[in-house]
C-alpha cells in the first residue's frame, strides 16, 4: 500500500505544521517564511484569475469576438446600398416621364437624408417632427428616445476596431427606417415601437460592455448587435421590396416574425450578459475587499511617528467631507466588577513560566486558532456587493470632528431607529469613517458585530456571549498585526492557548486585549458597529466590562485613541458609558451613492 498522501491532504498537513511553528529558531523562521511565500504566490494567481473575469487582457486583440457583428454589419450595409441601386434603376426606367411615382419620391427623400453619424441621425428625426400625424405623436417620441440613448452605443463601439464603420452603418440604417415610417403612415406606429424596443435592449448591453471589457463580454455583445443589425436589414429589405398597396398586411407578414425572433434572441443575450456581469462584479468586489485587507496589514506593519498620525487624522477629516462633495457632484456599576475580573486574570497569568513567553510576531503566527471563533467582520468584506452609502451631512461633519486630532471629541455614539427604512445611517457612518481612515493611513481597528445563529453555537451557550467573544478575538487578531518599535508585548503560550472560544476564555481574552491596546501606541481609532445587538440578557454584563476596559484605556493613554460606536435600535448598556453630548440620533436612512462600483444618479435611487 502506498504511503503517499494526495496532494491536497499533503498541503493541509504542511499548513498545520507551519501554523504551529513559533519561529524561535532559524529553521522554524525559514519554514514559516517559505509558507508565507507560497501563500502570497497562490494569492497572486487567484487575484489574476479573478481580475481576468472583469478586465480585458493586455495582449487581447481589438478584433477578438466581433465576427458575428461584422458579418451582420456587412449584410445591413448591403441592404442599405440596394435601396440606392433600386432607386437608380427605377429612375433610368422613368426617364422622360414628367411625373414620378410616390414611391420613387419617397426613395429619393430617403436616400437624400442618409447619414453617417449620431448628430446627423438626430437631425433627421428633428426634421421630420412636423410630418408625424396628429395621432402618431408616439412615433416621434420613440425615435427621439432612440436618439437619446445613442451615446451609450457610441461608447460601446469605441472598444471595437473600425468604430466609425459601425457608427456609420447603424446611423445610416436608422435614418432609412425613420424615413420609411414617415412615408408609410400605416406602419409608422408599429415600426417605431419595434425599433425603440430593439434599441432599448441593445443599450442595456452597451452599458455593460463598457464596464467589463473582457473577451466573453465582447463576444456576447457582438452576437447581440448582430441581431440588431439583422433586424434593421430585414426592415430595410422589406421597404425596398414591398408595394404601396396592402403595405400593412405585407408588413405583418414579413417583418413581425423577424422582429419577434430578434427581440427574443437579444433578450436571452442580455440575460446572459447580466449573469456574466454578476460573476465579474463578484470577482471585482472580492479583489477590492482583499486589497483593503492587504492595505490594512501594510499600514499596521509600519512604525509611525506622532507627526504622521496627526497628519493622517487631519487627512481623514478632509476625506470625509470630500466623499460628500463627490456624491453631491454626482448627485458605571459594572466598572468595579470588570476591574476585579481583569486583575484576577493578570495575577494568574503572571505565574506562567517566563521562559515560555511569545512576542507579538510569535503570537501573530499562531493567531489563526482564534479565527474560527470570530463572529462578525472587520469591515472590508462589507464592500463586496459594490455598494456604498453616505449618512446625513450633519453626521459626517460630526465624524470629521471625531476624526480630526485638533478637536477634543474622543468618543462618539451614533444610533439609528430600529424601524428606520433603508440602509441605517449609523452603519453608513461607520463605513465612511472606516474608508476615510484607510485612505488616510490612520491606524485603526474595527469590527461589525453580528449575532451568531443558534445552530452555530453549542447547546447551553449564549448567543450574546458568543458574539462578544468573537468581537474581542477579532480585535486581538488585528492588534497582533501592528509593528511596534521596541515592542514590550509578551504573552505565555499557555495563556494564549486558553483562548479556545469558550465562556471561560472571556476574562483572559479581555485582559489580552487590554495589554495589546497598551502596547500599541500608534493605534488611533476604534470603530465598533452593532454592539447593542450583543448587550441583551446575559451579554449585558460582558458588554459593560468590554466598554469599561476600552474607555479606561482611552482615559489613560496619551496616544489620542478615539472610539466610534454605531448602533441600530436601543441599548440599555451604552448610555451608562457614553455622555449625552457625545451621542447623535440619525432619524433618516443613508443615501446610496455607489452601486456596482459606479456613482448612482439621483433618479436611480
Amino acid at each position: 500500500m502506498s504511503t503517499c498522501l494526495p496532494q491536497d491532504e499533503g498541503l493541509v498537513v504542511v499548513r498545520r505544521f507551519t501554523d504551529e511553528l513559533r519561529g524561535d529558531t532559524a529553521l522554524e523562521r525559514a519554514a514559516i517564511s517559505a509558507q508565507q511565500y507560497q501563500d502570497e504566490t497562490e494569492k497572486e494567481v487567484r487575484r489574476r484569475r479573478m481580475e481576468a473575469l472583469y478586465q480585458g487582457s493586455d495582449h487581447q486583440s481589438n478584433d477578438d469576438g466581433v465576427h458575428e457583428m461584422e458579418t451582420a454589419r456587412l449584410a445591413l450595409e448591403k441592404a442599405c446600398k440596394e435601396i440606392g441601386q433600386i432607386e437608380e434603376k427605377s429612375s433610368r426606367s422613368r426617364l422622360g416621364l414628367i411625373r414620378k411615382s410616390a414611391r420613387t419620391t419617397a426613395n429619393k427623400a430617403m436616400l437624400g437624408s442618409f447619414v453617417h453619424d449620431f448628430a446627423g441621425l438626430q437631425a433627421v428625426v428633428g426634421n421630420f417632427e412636423s410630418e408625424w400625424k396628429g395621432g402618431q405623436t408616439t412615433v416621434g417620441q420613440r425615435f427621439r428616445k432612440v436618439c437619446q440613448k445613442l451615446d451609450d452605443h457610441k461608447g460601446a463601439f469605441a472598444i471595437f476596431p473600425s468604430q466609425d464603420m459601425y457608427t456609420s452603418t447603424l446611423c445610416g440604417s436608422l435614418s432609412l427606417i425613420v424615413n420609411a415610417a414617415v412615408n408609410h403612415n400605416d406602419i409608422a406606429e408599429k415600426l417605431s415601437e419595434m425599433v425603440a424596443d430593439i434599441a432599448d435592449k441593445a443599450t442595456r448591453a452597451a452599458s455593460m460592455v463598457m464596464i467589463y471589457r473582457t473577451k466573453s463580454f465582447r463576444e456576447l455583445f457582438s452576437d447581440l448587435y448582430a441581431q440588431v443589425f439583422l433586424f434593421y436589414r430585414d426592415a430595410i429589405e422589406w421597404y425596398a421590396k414591398s408595394k404601396v398597396a396592402k403595405v400593412f398586411d405585407s408588413f405583418n407578414a414579413n417583418l413581425v416574425k423577424p422582429y419577434e425572433k430578434a427581440a427574443a434572441r437579444i433578450e436571452n443575450l442580455v440575460t446572459e450578459m447580466y449573469r456574466e456581469a454578476e460573476v465579474a462584479r463578484s470577482a471585482q468586489m472580492a479583489v477590492l475587499a482583499e486589497s483593503f485587507e492587504d492595505e490594512l496589514q501594510r499600514q499596521r506593519s509600519r512604525v509611525t511617528d506622532r507627526d504622521d498620525l496627526v497628519f493622517a487624522g487631519r487627512q481623514g477629516r478632509r476625506l470625509l467631507m470630500l466623499m460628500h462633495d463627490s456624491a453631491h457632484l454626482e448627485e458605571t456599576s459594572p466598572q468595579s466588577k470588570a476591574n476585579r475580573l481583569i486583575e484576577a486574570v493578570v495575577e494568574e497569568e503572571s505565574a506562567d513560566d517566563a521562559d515560555d513567553l511569545l512576542s507579538r510576531a510569535g503570537t501573530k503566527a499562531i493567531s489563526n486558532q482564534l479565527e474560527p471563533h470570530v463572529v462578525g467582520t472587520e469591515g472590508p468584506s462589507l464592500f463586496k456587493d459594490g455598494k456604498f452609502w453616505l449618512p446625513d451631512i450633519d453626521v459626517s461633519i460630526k465624524l470629521g470632528d471625531w476624526m480630526s486630532p485638533d478637536t477634543t471629541l474622543s468618543t462618539l455614539w451614533i444610533t439609528s431607529p430600529a424601524a428606520a427604512r433603508g440602509f441605517p445611517g449609523s452603519r453608513a457612518a461607520a463605513l465612511i469613517a472606516l474608508v476615510a481612515a484607510w485612505e488616510s493611513s490612520l491606524p485603526i481597528i474595527s469590527h461589525f458585530c453580528a449575532r451568531p445563529y443558534h445552530g452555530d453555537i453549542s447547546q447551553g451557550r449564549s448567543v450574546e456571549k458568543t458574539g462578544l467573544i468573537g468581537l474581542v478575538y477579532s480585535l486581538i487578531i488585528q492588534l497582533l498585526q501592528f509593528n511596534v518599535k521596541d515592542d514590550a508585548f509578551r504573552i505565555s503560550k499557555d495563556a494564549f492557548d486558553r483562548l479556545d472560544g469558550s465562556d471561560g476564555s472571556w476574562p483572559s481574552a479581555l485582559a489580552l486585549l487590554r495589554d495589546l491596546l497598551q502596547s500599541t501606541p500608534q493605534l488611533q481609532r476604534c470603530i465598533i458597529d452593532g454592539l447593542n445587538d450583543l448587550c441583551f440578557s446575559s451579554g449585558a454584563e460582558w458588554c459593560g466590562a468590554f466598554l469599561h476596559m476600552l474607555l479606561e484605556h482611552q482615559r489613560t493613554t496619551t496616544s489620542g485613541f478615539r472610539i466610534l460606536l454605531t448602533t441600530t435600535g436601543q441599548s440599555r448598556v451604552l448610555p451608562q458609558y457614553v455622555q449625552v453630548r457625545n451621542r447623535i440620533l440619525v432619524q433618516t436612512g443613508a443615501k446610496e451613492v455607489i452601486r456596482e462600483g459606479r456613482w448612482v444618479k439621483a433618479e436611480e435611487r
